[in-house]
């Protein structure tokens, strides 16, 4: 995670899916529950974090002195953290930016993002109008990971000597297996750095990724057994289909079918004059924060290249299982086109991994030719993960 403090001034798509289990919700709401007793939360994680190392940098600072940063790795405990910096001038303002990130196959922007005014925020918790469960969280273990820093103002005119230890229990109930990593940058009202800081950690856990691989091991998907052990329900609205009319293709049908108690079938019937022997896959999951935002998977693959060169990793295998009694008529080698395409798609909440995050979802699909002219797209509406 960025943590900053400033003033005011073809493989990647599957695993990119399987990558899915940690949205803002949960870390929210994992936040929101959170109490000054950290030991309560470790209860029900399920996972193991370690921070491997931190470093602090951008130096040398204009207007502090660094004297000193330095990290202990302990056996079988998190790390000692060791800063000291002399802070000559007095300060009252101060801002937190910060930013998490999540190692794909590099360090990426993950779902948190931000800044609170440090002086501002304080008071505010302490006069009980501070609401924001994100910040009263962050606020909330900086204040017990650094408790002779995060003080009221004003700051500064001193040498600040932090020893501490970044505790297991401040991390929320559920995050995704990965690593990761948090930056905090302390700045001046003009922006200046007073001091910035990286921590690198890792979380491993039986999550998403072990569901995966039980289920890439299942003789068959779509059993109820794998829903068994399911904490959340999953519901679907809507399937519209967008940009018609198609230049290459007719679409004849295309309907949601609203069932009482059960997942929706989507009817769809799709008239492909021409020979297919490329087809572009364009797949985008788009979260609901206020408003629907790509998340994590916007990317594309071919799908007859796919088909042709089908990988033997679980994740492949999973993927394959699923899309293939999804759509058992496209699931084929190429060519394809010159028929009519009628499908009734049913999405099975066996289907899904045993572990993801709660929340609003939208995901869109898009086939397209070699000129990139859309053949039919697909955009799957609140689409909702939700604990039961």
């Amino acid at each position: 995670m960025d943590l900053r403090l400033a003033t005011r001034s073809n493989g990647t798509i599957i695993r990119g899916f399987f990558s899915l289990f940690w949205c803002l919700v949960v870390v929210v709401s994992g936040m929101a529950a959170a109490t000054n007793d950290f030991t309560m939360w470790n209860k029900t994680q399920t996972y193991e974090l370690q921070m491997t190392r931190m470093l602090c940098i951008d130096t040398p600072y204009l207007v502090t002195e660094l004297l000193e940063c330095r990290i202990t790795l302990r056996r079988n405990q998190m790390p000692l953290l060791h800063v000291v910096i002399h802070v000559p001038d007095v300060y009252t303002y101060i801002v937190i930016q910060y930013r998490l990130y999540y190692k794909f196959k590099t360090y990426q922007p993950f779902l948190i993002g931000g800044e609170l005014e440090v002086c501002t925020t304080l008071t505010q918790s302490e006069q009980g109008t501070l609401h924001d469960p994100l910040t009263v969280y962050a606020l909330k273990v900086l204040k017990h990971f650094l408790p002779g820093v995060i003080v009221p103002c004003p700051h500064g005119n001193r040498t600040y000597v932090v020893d501490s230890v970044f505790r297991k229990e401040y991390a929320p109930q559920s995050v995704p297996a990965g690593d990761y990593r948090m930056d905090l940058r302390f700045a001046t009202r003009s922006n200046v750095t007073m001091l910035s800081l990286q921590g690198f950690f890792s979380a491993r856990r039986k999550g998403i990724l072990g569901s995966m691989l039980e289920c890439a091991k299942a003789k068959d998907t779509s059993s109820d057994m794998h829903n068994r052990t399911r904490i959340f329900q999953v519901q679907i609205k809507r399937f519209v289909c967008v940009e018609t009319p198609y230049q290459q293709t007719e679409l004849l049908e295309c309907r949601t079918v609203l069932r009482r108690n059960r997942l929706p079938l989507f009817l769809v019937s799709l008239r492909a004059p021409q020979t297919i022997d490329y087809a572009m896959i364009h797949l985008k999951l788009n979260y609901k924060f206020n408003t629907y935002q790509p998340f994590l998977i916007n990317d594309q693959v071919e799908g007859c290249e796919y088909l042709r060169t089908l990988k033997n990793d679980p994740f492949s295998i999973y993927v394959y299982d699923v899309v293939r009694q999804i759509l058992p008529a496209l699931v084929r080698p190429c060519p394809q086109g010159k028929q009519t395409y009628n499908q009734t798609i049913e999405f099975k909440e066996s289907y899904a991994p045993k572990s993801v995050p709660a929340g609003d979802y939208r995901f869109d699909v898009r086939i397209s030719n070699r000129e990139n002219v859309t053949l039919i797209a697909v955009e799957v509406f609140d689409l909702k993960f939700q604990l039961q």
